[in-house]
């Protein structure tokens, strides 16, 4: 499925489950964080989807489900893992149709205190977005990827992370939360395009700068979020400014002159803002040219 859904599909490495009602919790983690473990548990109490990999039809939001047998330590064989399908573990088949319903982010404490209890919070945009990307295939096949992630974020709850320590306190921990959460609330946060315009890779070299065209961009409540090619970045303050005063080639002094503009007169705003020139050519947010 993977090679089939690519530049197709938001390839999520997670685990998922889904309500009867078809709604698709993604609980989003790199690899070793638990998936596997969590799907096992949460699936004898929802539908099980997969504990590896989430498709989602990144225009109607459906899911299609890849319930593969799952790695589980075999009982009495120390730690021994083996593949076992999902019928033989009793887990529960999902709807015919799946939607997604809510983007997690699975943290789980490995050393927790004894008072630790499990809870879904929020975090911030530009850091959700960064954990989740990095756990998205080919993310940059697919058009428009920040706004498609962002929108599901905001007509979600947001962006939420689950901190936990144990599995089995997970089931009761999504429950609780689908009993509170409204589906027919506000957004749950505000977000717009951003012009996309700049340097193309194949630039020619020169003295001036430029900011790299990116494949797609996003203006937040106080940042900016921006993926070039497939690397993603979040500039805020004199960055945000140096990106827009480079929309079209300009010398250091161009730059210099809308920073002080936007932020104040500086005894170091030369040196300052030639360094985060000079950085951001380094990182690719920015190219030379003529």
């Amino acid at each position: 499925m993977l090679r089939v859904g690519v530049g197709e599909y938001l390839l999520f490495h997670a685990a998922g489950v889904a309500t009867k009602d078809g709604d698709v919790l993604v609980l989003c983690a790199g690899p070793g964080t638990g998936k596997t473990t969590a799907s096992a548990v949460l699936a004898k109490h929802f539908g099980y989807v997969s504990d590896e990999m989430i498709a989602v039809d990144p225009e109607s939001g459906e899911v299609s489900p890849y319930p593969k047998p799952l790695q589980v330590i075999v009982p009495g064989s120390g730690s021994r893992k083996d593949l076992v399908g999902p019928d033989d573990l009793k887990l529960l088949h999902p709807p015919q149709t799946l939607r997604l319903r809510q983007l997690f982010i699975l943290d789980r404490e490995r050393d927790p205190a004894e008072s630790f209890a499990p809870t879904i919070e929020p975090i911030d945009v530009p850091l959700a977005l960064e954990l989740l990307i990095s756990q998205i295939s080919s993310l940059y096949l697919l058009p428009t990827p920040l706004q498609l992630l962002c929108r599901y974020l905001a007509d979600s709850a947001g962006p939420l992370v689950i901190r936990y320590a144990e599995a089995d306190t997970l089931p009761a921990l999504l429950a609780d939360w689908l009993e509170e959460e409204r589906p027919d609330r506000a957004p749950a946060f505000t977000w717009s395009p951003s012009d996309t315009s700049g340097a193309p890779l194949d630039a020619p070299s020169g003295s001036r700068f430029q900011r790299r065209a990116p494949l797609d961009a996003v203006q937040l409540d106080d940042a900016l979020a921006i993926l070039i090619h497939s690397e993603f970045f979040v500039l805020a303050g004199i960055g945000t400014t140096i990106w827009n005063a480079t929309a079209e080639p300009a010398t250091v002094d161009d730059v210099l002159a809308r920073v002080v503009a936007e932020h104040g007169a500086h005894d170091d705003a030369a040196a300052i803002v030639s360094s985060v020139l000079q950085n951001f050519v380094h990182q690719g947010i920015l190219a030379n040219v003529p």
